[in-house]
């Protein structure tokens, strides 16, 4: 459990490198603008604050690196490096428990919290640097197709431009961050409606050709954002009515999963499952790497 920390570390790391240059490039160029949000992204990082410690739960840290793990698992397969099996294709399923801990950890701070202030700032310094640094890597390996719509993280709503790289998801979590995500909190809708919508969005996919163009696309995968919503809400009750409420929300949504075979299933079985992991287990002692 120890290397998932550490890789996750490691990788944060580079990060703050990036957002440690463009400081000093804003300073060199007086750009006051540009050096503020800078700082402030760099301080969300070490300032010692209620909404750090939740940021850095060591419980969702351990998760996040065994999540990247099991993805990696069913890429390998993927390219037939490893077998092919049941567990180790479905290792896709770990992109459903990303964007589960999006939809709860962004809700949890910048709306429950009262954390808004400089949030498209905070996301743009946290996302950004790493990604358009990673792009020519991406566009040399042919990985992704060298487009001016990837530079605005909409490559995937065009079958031209569309790619299977792991970049596919970067446009959907943008899509969250900045427009899905400030509409739920201006208009504050309700978590009910949210899962309605995802349930929604899913049986429509089944209508949609199967291919990856089709499958890789919000609508199969809002349900993981309301799912994560959904648990922030659940986790300001009590204990018992957490588990009643748990149950009832998730637990329709797992067993369609399950009887409806198909990609667009996928996310209606991993999401609940998924957020009943994270509200159980984030402070369990396996994954707060305290054995």
């Amino acid at each position: 459990m120890r290397a998932f920390h550490t890789i996750y570390k490691l990788f944060h790391l580079s990060k703050y490198i990036i957002q440690l240059l463009c400081l000093h490039y804003a300073r060199n160029n007086d750009n006051r603008e540009l050096e503020n949000m800078a700082f402030a992204s760099l301080m969300t990082h070490f300032r010692v604050s209620e909404t750090s410690k939740v940021a850095e739960m060591r419980g969702l840290t351990g998760m996040r690196g065994i999540a990247a793990c099991y993805v990696l698992v069913a890429h390998l397969a993927y390219f037939h490096f490893i077998p092919q099996t049941y567990a180790t294709l479905n290792g896709s399923t770990g992109v459903d428990f990303f964007f589960v801990l999006s939809g709860y950890l962004l809700y949890k701070l910048y709306a429950t919290k009262g954390t808004s202030k400089g949030y498209f700032a905070k996301r743009i310094f946290r996302t950004f640097p790493l990604y358009y640094l990673t792009l020519p890597l991406y566009f040399v390996t042919k990985l992704a197709i060298v487009s001016p719509q990837i530079f605005f993280y909409v490559q995937n709503y065009s079958p031209s431009t569309f790619s299977e790289s792991p970049i596919w998801t970067l446009a959907l979590e943008e899509l969250f961050y900045f427009l899905l995500l400030p509409l739920i909190v201006k208009f504050k809708i309700n978590k009910i409606v949210l899962l309605i919508v995802g349930v929604g969005l899913t049986t429509m996919g089944f209508a949609l050709p199967r291919t990856a163009f089709f499958n890789l696309q919000i609508w199969n995968f809002f349900i993981d954002y309301a799912i994560g919503i959904a648990i922030t809400f659940l986790t300001l009750k009590t204990p018992k009515a957490l588990k009643i409420e748990v149950i009832g929300l998730f637990a329709a949504c797992m067993i369609l999963g399950l009887i409806v075979p198909g990609t667009p299933a996928q996310a209606i079985f991993a999401g609940p499952l998924y957020g009943m992991i994270i509200l159980c287990f984030q402070k369990s002692r396996f994954f707060t790497n305290r054995l």
